[in-house]
């Protein structure tokens, strides 16, 4: 390992007939083409068995390689070698790592700075390369990441050929992640014509996610028709397992009356939550509610709508009396008789855009005859 240990290297010499108290082999190390004698000790076991030693200091990646020991008596010199392969300690452990959507996520594979000579990869389960780089970073964790298996290597450039590679294998699992609910608020708004409104949709769910939220798709409809395009980007709320996204509608007009939809799913699931909310639309109106200065002979005209005209196809505005029924055109005028004394009138606007359960606009007027 890299400047964990040192290293001996025993060279046994085992010599054909016993030698005298004078005489010893020759020994020579090389490493690669590299004299290293100097680094070696020849101790005498027996007359006809010595063992030189080399030591390695504090080993480095350069001191991989291939090892010669050269030894002989005169000209009779046997050479044999060995191959030393050198390895990176301070690496990260097998693991497997529990994690959030949309969380950014990094890991080292050699724990501090890269050795010169060393080159980091990490690879796919398929075996090709994700990066060339000794620290894995993905930028936001994905529901295709689960279970996903990512392999750091590690190669030593003065490794011999038939050294193996260094490897560690780390296992990502994605928190089950799911939608527990969407609201929108308020449920249901009454709004004035050109008056602004503002929806609100929560999507709550039952883990924490992000910073990144783009694996969550939300839409908004009013009715069927796809308005997601009107509306905000999904937030975070605080406690980061609820988002929020808005929808702003500034002039309201007749067109805008409906039911609306906010919808939610997780990229890759099947499972759509959806919740509603409907908006009604109201025109002004005239507020008095009694007319005591009525005298005979007079003609009054009452605008329900305060003097707009608004087409049938919109609102339809009518007038009838309160107890016989009988039903008069906007604008109410009346030609003043002893008749109409302390009669009610009703105004009732009906918008044609409004969901069904939106109530009635009614004015009541009663008028007294002096």
């Amino acid at each position: 390992d890299i400047c964990e240990f040192n290293l001996k290297i025993d060279c046994i010499i085992l010599l054909n007939t016993p030698v005298g108290p004078g005489i010893q082999p020759n020994v020579t190390w090389y490493h690669n083409m590299t004299d290293i004698t100097h680094y070696s000790s020849l101790i005498r076991d027996f007359d006809i068995l010595f063992t030189s030693i080399l030591t390695i200091d504090s080993i480095q990646v350069s001191d991989a390689g291939v090892y010669h020991c050269s030894a002989g008596i005169d000209s009779n010199v046997t050479t044999n070698n060995i191959n030393v392969c050198v390895t990176v300690s301070k690496t990260l452990p097998p693991v497997t790592e529990e994690l959030s959507l949309g969380q950014y996520y990094s890991i080292d594979c050699i724990t501090g700075l890269v050795p010169t000579g060393v080159s980091v990869s990490w690879l796919l389960t398929n075996g090709s390369i994700y990066s060339n780089n000794n620290t894995l970073m993905i930028p936001s964790i994905l529901p295709s990441h689960n279970n996903t298996q990512y392999t750091c290597t590690i190669m030593i450039e003065t490794n011999p050929s038939d050294c193996s590679t260094q490897a560690q294998v780390i296992t990502l699992r994605v928190k089950a992640t799911y939608i527990n609910l969407v609201t929108i608020t308020p449920s249901s708004i009454l709004k004035f014509i050109n008056s602004t409104v503002v929806l609100t949709c929560t999507i709550s769910l039952n883990t924490g996610i992000g910073p990144d939220t783009s694996f969550i798709s939300h839409y908004w409809y009013q009715y069927r028709t796809d308005i997601s395009n009107r509306s905000t980007q999904l937030m975070i709320n605080n406690d980061s397992k609820s988002l929020v996204t808005t929808l702003n509608i500034t002039s309201v007009q007749f067109s805008d009356a409906g039911e609306y939809h906010c919808a939610a799913s997780i990229n890759t699931s099947n499972t759509v939550v959806n919740n509603r909310s409907h908006l009604c639309i109201q025109v002004p109106v005239m507020n008095i509610s009694s007319d005591t200065n009525l005298r005979l002979g007079d003609i009054r005209e009452y605008y329900c709508t305060l003097g707009h005209n608004y087409y049938k196809s919109e609102v339809v505005v009518s007038w009838h009396e309160h107890t016989s029924g009988r039903a008069f055109t906007n604008p109410l005028i009346l030609t003043v008789d002893q008749s109409i004394n302390n009669t009610v009138y009703i105004c009732s606007l009906i918008a044609y855009k409004n969901p069904f359960h939106c109530p009635f606009q009614q004015v009541y007027l009663s008028v007294t005859v002096k």
